[in-house]
């Protein structure tokens, strides 16, 4: 198995808008439809997801243009073994 980690970081005031992380659903719901969650990045904000949950960033815009306006984030793995090998 994996886990993902994201640990998110910017200046204050936040000078961006956007760039959730977007969690999808594993199964669709009864009616068919894929339900997900959107999670706002945060000021040193770290998030722990299983690497396989299907996921997604969404758009990040910046209306300053200057690169310390922006959402930086540092993106690692740990893969781990389970007891019984897999």
């Amino acid at each position: 198995g994996a886990l993902a980690g994201v640990y998110y970081f910017h200046r204050v005031p936040k000078g961006f808008a956007g760039g959730e992380l977007r969690l999808h659903a594993i199964a669709p719901a009864p009616d068919g439809q894929r339900a997900f969650t959107d999670i706002a990045p945060e000021r040193d904000m770290l998030l722990l997801f299983p690497a396989w949950a299907p996921h997604e960033v969404r758009p990040v815009s910046c209306a300053s243009g200057a690169f310390l306006d922006s959402r930086f984030a540092i993106n690692c793995w740990y893969r781990y073994r389970w007891e019984d090998g897999r």
